[in-house]
């Protein structure tokens, strides 16, 4: 036997529901009957820390990301209780967080994927085609940069990109 790395689970709550700042749930508490007869072969403990504005600062502060996270869900909020359309909160947090520089980049990078993840309900389906349509235009974006580099022959720009996806 070789050790490994000691597993932790966290989950970062910033639900609207109220929640303590901080708690421990374990799986075992959902399994329908155990006992003696019935042992747990596995326990998985998972803490949850409430990460909405103003809870966990400690956290928060560890973490500028988290920070910028926890301003634009917070913005968002506020905005929804204004606007009569949640993709326009949305909107507007994108917008004020970009102009306080609070997760600029990325959300300037990948406002349409936020606007989506926001507004949308998940499933599979839908996951598998936005993935899909991002390695669309990241592949795009990869052509287009090598035809600015003068790269025009379609068989080079092939073998070029599929270095690029073995990396």
């Amino acid at each position: 036997m070789f050790p490994i790395p000691r597993p932790e689970f966290v989950v970062l709550y910033n639900g609207v529901d109220e929640m303590q700042d901080e708690q421990t749930l374990k799986l075992s508490d959902m399994f329908a009957k155990y006992g003696k007869k019935n042992p747990i072969e596995l326990e998985l403990k998972v803490k949850i820390f409430n990460i909405n504005k103003g809870r966990n600062t400690a956290i928060a502060k560890r973490s500028a990301t988290l920070q910028g996270y926890e301003q634009f869900i917070h913005m968002v909020r506020k905005y929804q209780k204004e606007c009569t359309d949640f993709k326009d909160a949305v909107l507007k947090a994108i917008t004020y967080c970009t102009k306080r520089n609070i997760l600029k980049d990325f959300l300037l990078n990948h406002s349409k994927e936020v606007i989506n993840m926001l507004t949308k309900e998940w499933n599979l389906k839908d996951a598998v085609r936005v993935g899909r349509e991002e390695g669309r235009e990241k592949t795009l974006e990869e052509i287009q940069k090598l035809i600015k580099q003068g790269i025009t022959d379609a068989n080079e720009i092939l073998k070029m990109l599929e270095k690029k996806i073995k990396k």
